[in-house]
This record gives structure tokens, C-alpha cells and sequence, in this order.
């Protein structure tokens, strides 16, 4: 037997007279049975708080919406008031947000303002109008 094989040995051995109290109590099966028993709680844990946080969600989200301005009252407050056609892939338009209306220059890759008025000036403008041509 050479030196290797007999540190080997005596290794094994010194690691065996270590735990064999351990096998012998059940120490070991003890341990390992407290350790899934861990994993399994700590899953379990894990698992209800995913679930109690969708319950709170579904359950409380749409009230949260409600306070908040949601698209829909944001689509009544802006309104596409006319478009124009300048040529292939260029567009005018005129939007009204709030009281404001603006004149947009549009083509494929841009936006441009190019004027903006408040619908209180518009209607005066336009009764303006009416009255010097009458």
C-alpha cells in the first residue's frame, strides 16, 4: 500500500468515527429533514405572498384607476379638427387640446408646429368675419 493510499484510508476512516454519533442519533436524516422541511416552507411563503399580491391587485387596481385621469378623459380634451392633404406623405392638421388650437405640419419622419391660437381668439376672429361681410 503506498503512502497516498494510506492517507486515503485514514482520512476515510478519521471521517467516519466523525459522524457515525451523527448516524447513529439520526442526526443526519434529522438534518436533512429540517432542511426540505425549510425549502418547503420558505416556497410555500413565497408562494402566498404571489397570490395575496394578485388579490390585491384585482381587488384594489380599478379603484387606483379611477383616481387617476385615465386615456379616456384625455381623448375628450384633444380633438382632430380637420386635415389637409399637401402631397404624397405630407399632411396639415388642426387640433384642438383644451381651449388651444394648433396648425401641425406633418410629413413621414416630422412634426411641426406652425401656428397656435386659443379658441376664445377664434371665435371672436370668426364673428369678426361675419360681420364685415354682412
Amino acid at each position: 500500500m503506498s503512502s497516498f493510499e494510506k492517507k486515503n484510508t485514514g482520512l476515510v476512516f478519521a471521517t467516519l468515527m466523525i459522524a457515525e454519533p451523527v448516524f447513529a442519533q439520526g442526526g443526519l436524516e434529522n438534518s436533512l429533514t429540517m432542511s426540505l422541511l425549510r425549502a418547503l416552507l420558505a416556497l410555500v411563503f413565497v408562494l402566498a405572498l404571489f397570490f395575496l399580491l394578485i388579490y390585491v391587485i384585482r381587488r384594489y387596481y380599478p379603484r387606483i384607476l379611477q383616481r387617476l385621469p385615465n386615456a379616456s378623459q384625455l381623448d375628450e380634451q384633444i380633438e382632430l379638427r380637420s386635415v389637409k392633404t399637401l402631397g404624397p406623405k405630407r399632411f396639415l392638421y388642426v387640433v384642438r387640446v383644451g381651449s388651444t388650437s394648433y396648425l401641425l405640419g406633418a410629413t413621414d419622419h416630422t412634426i411641426v408646429k406652425i401656428d397656435e391660437w386659443s379658441d376664445t381668439s377664434d371665435q371672436t376672429h370668426a364673428k369678426s368675419s361675419l360681420t364685415s361681410t354682412s
